[in-house]
């Protein structure tokens, strides 16, 4: 089942609000119900297979947003400890970047 496959991506479960919204739209919302606690016949009973394109969505948008926090977090170790020094240009009010980093720019 193609929903099953949308319903348990890992980037899914990191994202509390996508979560959040894939319960509201099965009518579980508010009911202290987990979406990994749902059984595939909870799933008929509020007739998932109707809502597929609406969870497909959700779920595209938790991917997409686990995949963007995950580039962010790598871009962010990258560059972390690199350092920029500032140097004066000589005989201008103005400053130009140094030192090793300015090659990876």
């Amino acid at each position: 089942m193609p929903i099953i496959r949308s319903l348990c991506h890992p980037g899914l479960h990191k994202r509390k609000k996508r979560v959040e919204e894939i319960m509201y739209e099965l009518g579980l919302a508010g009911q202290n119900n987990k979406l990994e606690d749902q059984s595939v016949n909870s799933l008929k009973k509020v007739n998932v297979l109707k809502l597929k394109e609406k969870l497909d969505e959700i779920s595209e948008f938790a991917v997409k947003e686990s995949s963007n926090e995950a580039t962010y977090n790598k871009m962010k170790a990258d560059w972390e400890p690199l350092a920029f020094e500032c140097k004066s240009v000589a005989g201008k009010d103005s400053y130009i970047l140094d030192g090793e980093a300015i090659e990876l720019i």
